[in-house]
């Protein structure tokens, strides 16, 4: 296994070769890794677009997560502007590279049993090719699609009844898009999903223009929405901030829902899901068991509009907390999974994922 490198650079004809600093994981926030070139786009502290090279080559938006890879580029396009800009170690580490006599530096990501970027490229090669996907959550795991017809052969694997919802998959950025909130309303979902990042499901009004929601058509948007407003899961974890960047990229909504047989709870180990759920899909990412594990729920809903809960779900004692104390907001108290397993409040709202 090779080690994380401290120090990752990428070469842009614009920029000259820069480096991105002290990345300790694969995933990191868009806002943190900020460039330093010879054109100093760190001078307003804030992302600079046409001298962002990322790969893919797509916008840096804040909210969402990337995966960074490493590239090579020639050594001697360094600028004493970026090693002044470099802090330590790091400085000292590209110096000892630039003192030797190599003329491309090379760097290579470290290689785990996980490799998001590699996973999300694979579903969604499935998913843009009409396909179903068995993948994990940071609650659990579900089966997503965007195909219309891709989508109707889910429920009928789940024995899913027809009044259900599709729960639209999401990020925070996706979710500044689509959804529209009020100020006060807004921070709740900010403070919850970013600040704090727990999973949240989000139902808001919607931009009924985006082209996200246009792509739906009216036939599928009427079984995403509910009374004016659309159900988005924000916060679904690394794999599918990621799958959601380069289905958004693609104009592709991403719809799903939890991988099991509808009334049994959610799972959230692989080797707990039924097998004909497993059978139905196309390609399944197995990455042990979820974060947030529960012994029942999906995501905690809330409708962001009315402030009223949806459906208990997982994180709900944290996510009720957050808001009693920082915006006064006051969430009834979880009867229990004995009491109402399913966590719905509202049957004609159930979006579950």
């Amino acid at each position: 296994m090779i080690p994380p490198p401290s120090i990752k650079l990428i070469y842009d004809n614009q920029c000259g070769l820069y480096p991105i600093l002290a990345i300790p994981a694969s995933m990191v926030d868009s806002h943190f890794p900020y460039p330093l070139c010879a054109s100093n786009c760190r001078r307003k502290q804030q992302w600079v677009p046409d001298l962002t090279p990322s790969l893919p080559r797509v916008p840096f938006i804040q909210g969402h997560r990337y995966t960074v890879r490493a590239t090579e580029g020639p050594i001697n396009q360094t600028t004493n502007h970026q090693l002044e800009s470099m802090g330590e170690p790091e400085r000292g580490n590209l110096k000892s590279v630039l003192d030797s006599n190599t003329s491309t530096l090379t760097m290579t990501y470290s290689t785990t049993p996980i490799d998001v970027l590699r996973d999300a490229e694979r579903v969604f090669e499935v998913i843009k090719n009409q396909g179903i996907a068995l993948i994990p959550g940071s609650i659990g795991y579900g089966l997503v699609a965007s195909d219309p017809a891709a989508l109707d052969r889910l429920f009928t694997t789940k024995r899913r009844k027809p009044h259900k919802k599709h729960a639209m998959i999401g990020s925070y950025a996706l979710h500044q898009e689509i959804h529209v909130l009020p100020a006060r309303e807004e921070s709740m979902v900010r403070t919850l999903t970013v600040d704090l990042d727990v999973p949240v499901g989000v139902a808001a009004p919607f931009r009924a223009d985006h082209p996200i929601i246009q792509k739906l058509g009216p036939e599928l948007l009427s079984r995403c929405t509910h009374d004016g407003t659309l159900s988005m899961l924000v916060n679904g974890g690394p794999l599918q901030d990621e799958l959601i960047r380069l289905c958004h990229a693609a104009g592709l909504p991403l719809l799903g829902s939890s991988a099991n047989i509808s009334g049994s709870g959610m799972k959230v180990r692989l080797e707990d899901i039924e097998p004909e759920i497993v059978e139905a899909a196309d390609i399944v990412i197995d990455y042990g068991k979820r974060t947030f594990s529960v012994p029942r729920a999906s995501s905690t809903i809330i409708n962001f509009r009315d402030m009223k809960l949806v459906r208990y779900g997982a994180c709900y004692d944290v996510i009720q907390d957050v808001l009693r104390k920082f915006y006064g907001v006051e969430l009834p108290e979880d009867p229990g999974k004995d009491e109402l397993f399913s966590g719905h409040i509202d049957v004609q709202q159930a979006t579950v994922y």
